[in-house]
Formats: structure tokens, sequence, C-alpha cells
């Protein structure tokens, strides 16, 4: 007696005509499904973070800057600290945070390049839009109603500072809410090149080169609530001011020489 193996032609013969075409389907569509999972991935924790929808497609219509963007980074001063202190209501907390720095972006056309627990790389199109949108973020977070036990736990970094005025006069916020420190950068061809490329998972736009290694590094000097700026945003930072431009005039503001210098 002899055995022949089972052909795959004979089995195929017993499975159903609607299966295989089912299998088909499945097979061919992997691609689409996968791609349509990355792509939807951002817009699901996005609405997951209960941000308005309304922002959330102003914000995915942001076109990231290509030609020598600005970059801006963000970071919470004894962030570490504070969530091993408060746990959940240092999760609030932050929802506060990342929902306003996202809100804000869109009307500064900014663009979120990454985020790494609470710190933010963001590209901006022109000085302008990034040193406007670091202002008001500033000025926005001693607006929020941050949660009380936050606010009483009187931690470094969560303090509420308030300065001394006269009696007739409220006193003014110095901090409050989370800290924020934040350094800005903008990248010019001295720097060499800049090379754009776009994340294959996040499909984010990503920037590699000197220029992004100063922006990231610049932001780690300050403490939170200051904004650190480059010597290119201080030189246009300086023109604006002494000529009293429509800009300066909407964001008044000044500035401290620091006297470092980022050796490159």
């Amino acid at each position: 007696m002899t055995v022949k193996p089972a052909t795959p032609h004979g089995n195929f013969d017993y499975i159903p005509r609607g299966l295989v075409i089912v299998s088909n389907l499945l097979y061919f569509a992997s691609p689409i499904a996968l791609a349509f999972l990355l792509v939807a991935n951002q817009q699901c924790m996005m609405s997951w973070c209960m941000v308005p929808e309304d922002v959330i497609q102003q914000f995915q219509a942001n076109e990231p800057p290509t030609d020598f963007p600005v970059f801006v980074n963000t970071d919470i001063e004894s962030s570490s600290a504070l969530w091993g202190a408060l746990g959940s209501v240092m999760h609030d907390a932050q929802d506060i945070h990342d929902n306003l720095l996202r809100t804000l972006l869109v009307p500064h056309r900014g663009y979120e390049i990454t985020t790494a627990g609470d710190s933010f790389q963001l590209a901006f199109h022109n000085i302008a839009d990034a040193v406007a949108y670091c202002l008001d973020v500033q000025q926005k977070l001693l607006q929020q109603e941050w949660p009380q036990a936050f606010v009483d736990c009187h931690m470094p970094g969560s303090a509420t500072i308030t300065t001394h005025q006269s009696l007739l006069k409220r006193p003014k916020m110095v901090f409050h809410g989370v800290r924020v420190r934040m350094g800005i950068h903008a990248s010019n061809p001295a720097e060499g090149d800049l090379v754009n490329q776009v994340h294959p998972v996040t499909g984010r736009m990503m920037y590699v080169g000197l220029s992004e290694l100063i922006g990231r590094e610049v932001s780690d000097i300050g403490c939170g609530g200051q904004i650190i700026i480059t010597a290119p945003i201080v030189r246009w930072l300086r023109i604006n001011l002494a000529q009293r431009t429509e800009w300066a005039k909407a964001h008044p503001c000044f500035y401290l020489d620091m006297g470092l210098t980022v050796m490159t």
C-alpha cells in the first residue's frame, strides 16, 4: 500500500469560495488598514484628551515649516518631583498644560514635531509667531483653573506667587500653576544642513541637524517661567522693540542679556 501526499489542489476543493474571497480582500486591504491606524492615532489621542473638534481640524491643517524653521522647546520645571508627590493631581495639571499648548498652536501657526512626557518640541514658520506663541503661553498659564490640590501643595514649581502692590490694587500674579521653561532658536544656513524627514510611525515632520540640537539645548538653560532666546531672536526682537512695530505694540515685553554663548 502506498500513501500519496495530499496535494494543495485537492484541499482547495473543500474551501468555500466565499471564504477565499474574504481572505483575499483582507490580505489586500491590510496595508490600507495599517495606514489608517497610523494616521488616526494622533486623532484618537487628541479626541481622548477632549481637545475641541475645531481645534483638532485647524491643528492638522497647519503645514510643517520646511525652510529654516524656528524651533521652540518647552519643559515643565520639577515635573518628576511633582509626579512623584501628587500622582493623579499632576496628571490633571499636565492635561491642562498639554491642551493649552496645543490650542495656542493654531492662532500662531505652530507645528508640533513631537512630545516626550511633559516636553514639547515645536516648529514655527517665522520668529514673530514663535515669540508671540511663547509669550501667549506664559500669560495663559497664569489664567488656568489648576487643581486646588496642586495649588495647595506649595511644592517647588507649583507654588502661586504674587507681587505686593498698594491696597487699592489687586495683587499681580507672577507664578500660578505649572512653571514652563521655554527656549527659542531660529535655524540658519550658517549652522549647516537641516534635514527634513517624515517619521515612519507618527507621520510628523522631523528635523535633523545642528540647528535642531541647539534648539533643544537652549530650553534646558532656563527656569520655569523663563523664555530663553538665542542671538538671532535677540537681534530680531531688538529691532522690533526699537522701531515700535505693530508686532511690538501687540506683544509688550523686554529681555535681559544672560551673557551666555552656545559653542557650536
